[in-house]
């Protein structure tokens, strides 16, 4: 490759794969994100010229055999390109079970591909407040650090409800197969921590956890995983945070982050799947700063649901026509979503209906899209093919410009937001381009 550095990933959701391309770009490393399923031609193009090649997917929502039919293809075409190092991008709250979202298929084939090695796991990005110590998985929830399994937004989640903090036995579930750690003093001496990795592979672990507190924790656990893939080629299944540890292990310097997003130039429209508590929390807040509310009920039949879908666009199209932002929300505190899993496809299709008709029928420019498996199900339903990076909202998140074959949507600025990110204020930030609270 003409570049110096060619890194690669693949994204089991796209709010995930819009926060490994702003910690890259951190690092000054220009990246381009596909959509869907691109070309092995279009790649390579890409590789020509880009030091970060990504593909943003939706496996965190699927059933293993599915997700094994949409990664491992493109981890292959991924990994003709003989990249540095290889990552298959999860959220850093570990979202994942044997039944949905399993990590599993990535792992299975990364052992294959190092040639029976196990695969570094490395879920905790400091920045965002997910910290592993001792293969202990730890998140910040306003203010305040919890065990995994005991952070009510994930002990709750609808989907993958965390009941274990310990990441090695969370994946010893999903795969059936030892998974070993390499904790946070082994990681601080070189020796020790290279005798920790080595007894892994030397035991037949499938999988080895590696732990950090910070991000100089992860550039030695970057520095660790490099010296044990340099005769294969390298892979990973981790969040954010491991990104950084490769680029920085690689040698990368982190600089300022990129600017945040100007103000809309006009009202906003936000469309919402996520049952977070937080988004909950940050929709409240919205609507005390003046945003207008549209609650949606998804668990009916399908025929009410589009009625549902298309009341609310009416109202959403009226209220931006005044001069006012719209959320439309499928998941609050009453919700009866809540009680009743609804398939996100489902959700998602008709929030993007909602988002298509408001942007044909108003000047709107701007959408948030909240939920971390909402997100690429509404980006794919609009059409799009690619993303081009406009900033970051509160240096949080990513807001694109959407690239779509749909002349309606195409040019359409978006941001997507994973349930457990940013302050109260967060959907406001969105609108100003501004924050005010911590998360």
């Amino acid at each position: 490759m003409p570049k110096d550095l060619l890194l690669a990933f693949y994204g089991d959701d796209f709010t995930g794969s819009a926060d490994l391309i702003m910690q890259y770009q951190r690092f000054g490393l220009d990246s381009v994100l596909f959509l869907g399923a691109p070309d092995q031609g279009e790649l390579e193009a890409a590789a020509e010229t880009h030091a970060v090649i990504g593909i943003a997917g939706v496996t965190r929502a699927m059933e293993p055999e599915a997700i094994r039919a949409q990664l491992i293809p493109a981890l292959e075409q991924l990994a003709q390109l003989n990249p540095d190092f290889l990552l298959y991008k999860v959220c850093s709250t570990a979202d994942s079970s044997p039944t949905v979202g399993s990590f599993e298929p990535a792992i299975t084939w990364g052992q294959h591909l190092m040639c029976g090695a196990p695969v570094p796991v490395l879920v905790a990005q400091p920045n965002l407040g997910r910290y592993t110590v001792f293969s202990n998985h730890f998140a910040v929830d306003r203010g305040n650090v919890h065990r995994l399994d005991r952070q009510s937004i994930m002990t709750n989640h609808p989907v993958t409800p965390m009941k274990e903090a310990d990441l090695r036995l969370h994946i010893e579930l999903q795969l059936g197969m030892p998974v070993y750690g390499v904790d946070i003093l082994a990681l601080a001496d070189v020796e020790q921590g290279q005798q920790r990795y080595a007894h892994a592979l030397d035991d037949g672990a499938s999988a080895i956890v590696l732990d950090s507190l910070t991000e100089d924790d992860l550039r030695r656990a970057g520095e660790l995983v490099l010296r044990n893939t340099q005769d294969v080629q390298g892979f990973g299944v981790g969040s954010g945070g491991f990104g950084i540890g490769i680029a920085s292990a690689l040698g990368r310097k982190a600089s300022a982050r990129p600017d945040n997003i100007d103000a809309s130039s006009g009202p906003v429209l936000a469309v919402s799947g996520s049952c977070s508590s937080l988004t909950s929390d940050q929709i409240e807040y919205a609507q005390r700063g003046g945003w207008h509310t549209i609650a949606l009920d998804s668990s009916g039949s399908d025929s009410n649901w589009a009625l549902e879908i298309q009341s609310a666009a009416l109202e959403a199209r009226r209220e931006i026509q005044a001069g006012r932002s719209v959320i439309l929300y499928t998941c609050g505190a009453d919700s009866p979503r809540k009680a009743r899993p609804v398939s996100v496809t489902k959700i998602a299709d008709g929030l993007a209906r909602a988002v298509r008709y408001c942007r044909e029928s108003t000047d709107l420019g701007r959408v948030l899209v909240a939920g971390g498996d909402t997100s690429g199900y509404v980006v794919t339903a609009l059409r799009a093919r690619a993303m081009v990076t406009i900033g970051t909202v509160s240096g949080l998140t990513l807001a694109f410009r959407l690239q779509s074959d749909d002349l309606v949507t195409d040019g359409l600025e978006i941001v997507l937001k994973g349930g457990q990110i940013g302050g109260e204020d967060f959907f406001e930030a969105v609108r100003t381009g501004q924050t005010q609270l911590a998360r």
